[in-house]
């Protein structure tokens, strides 16, 4: 079930806590630097006398997406007191104070796992290539789109049918209005593709 926000467990009695948690978050299909993630650290005095414990804010640390979305990589970020207006932008920085000096003390490990973004290289270039293409910000003659085309040989096949859907109706499309070159380009990478996922799913 796709998340807005999300808890991990509580650590006690460790003063380096280390957490093992899947969230899925819905994302939207365009990315601006304002899309991010902000993680709340709390503090949960279990010594209270009270039914339910409330947690106390620790501080802060913020993931811009634009930036990370399509890392498969491992993050460390410094932790904020607080979240001052505008945050996100330069302005905002100037006026933020940290824990520990500043240093990034918060550390996390990435692993998308997207049906929209796609970590691999390749089918990246193929994606922002083809966009330039049909958006005509691209030199007509698409010899990027081509090097593009015929790149995706190269992509493992688990890869490729993650992405299977997107890419075929992308070379469909070229094979249909492409130009020759591209017609061609296209049309061999789409048998390519087919005959790899049959043997690959047999």
């Amino acid at each position: 079930m796709l998340q807005k926000w999300g808890h991990t467990q509580i650590a006690v009695g460790t003063r380096m806590a280390s957490y093992h948690d899947e969230v899925k978050i819905s994302l939207p299909a365009l990315l601006t630097p304002q899309h991010h993630l902000v993680f709340t650290f709390f503090h949960v005095d279990l010594q209270m006398k009270l039914e339910a414990p409330k947690p106390v804010i620790i501080g802060y640390s913020v993931l811009p997406l634009s930036t990370h979305i399509q890392l498969l990589s491992d993050v460390s970020l410094p932790i904020l007191r607080e979240l001052v207006p505008h945050y996100l932008q330069e302005s905002g920085k100037e006026r933020m104070d940290y824990l520990e000096d500043g240093k990034t003390v918060f550390r996390l490990r990435l692993r998308l796992c997207s049906s929209l973004f796609p970590i691999n290289e390749r089918i990246r270039d193929f994606f922002v290539e083809y966009d330039r293409h049909t958006l005509h910000t691209s030199p007509p003659w698409g010899s990027e789109l081509l090097e593009a085309i015929n790149s995706l040989k190269n992509v493992e096949s688990t890869a490729l049918l993650q992405f299977l859907q997107p890419i075929l109706n992308m070379l469909l499309h070229l094979i249909g209005d492409g130009g020759e070159t591209l017609q061609v380009a296209a049309f061999r990478a789409m048998v390519n593709i087919l005959t790899r996922s049959v043997a690959f799913t047999t």
